[in-house]
C-alpha cells in the first residue's frame, strides 16, 4: 500500500488516502492530443477510488481530474458508468460479467 494525494481540478479539497493501485486504463493512442485515463485504487478500508483524468497536450487547455469514491461495486457501476474505458477497467479487476437489469 502507498499513500496518494490527488487534487481534483474543480477547486475542491485534495484527497489523501492509502491504497493499492488495482488498474489503469487510457484512451491515449499514438497521435493523441487529448485523452482520458482512469486509475482505480483499493483503500485500506475497502473502498474503491477512481481518478478520471482528461489530459491534453494543448498549452491553452488545462487537464481535468475527477475523484470518485465507492462503497461497493454497485455504486462504482452507477457513478463510473459503462463507457468503453469503464468496461475495460472492470475487466482488468475481474468484473467482466456485468449485467444491467
Amino acid at each position: 500500500m502507498k499513500e496518494y494525494t490527488i487534487q481534483p481540478s474543480n477547486g475542491g479539497p485534495a484527497y489523501t488516502f492509502t491504497a493499492e493501485l488495482l488498474a489503469n486504463v487510457t484512451s491515449k493512442r499514438h497521435n493523441s492530443y487529448i485523452w482520458t485515463e482512469i486509475d482505480l485504487y483499493l483503500t485500506e478500508g475497502g473502498r474503491k477510488i477512481a481518478v478520471e483524468s482528461s489530459i491534453s497536450t494543448f498549452e491553452d487547455r488545462q487537464d481535468r481530474i475527477k475523484v470518485m469514491v465507492f462503497e461497493d461495486d454497485e455504486e462504482m457501476f452507477r457513478k463510473l458508468g459503462y463507457t468503453k474505458l469503464a468496461r475495460r477497467i472492470y475487466r482488468k479487476i475481474g468484473l467482466d460479467e456485468i449485467k444491467v437489469i
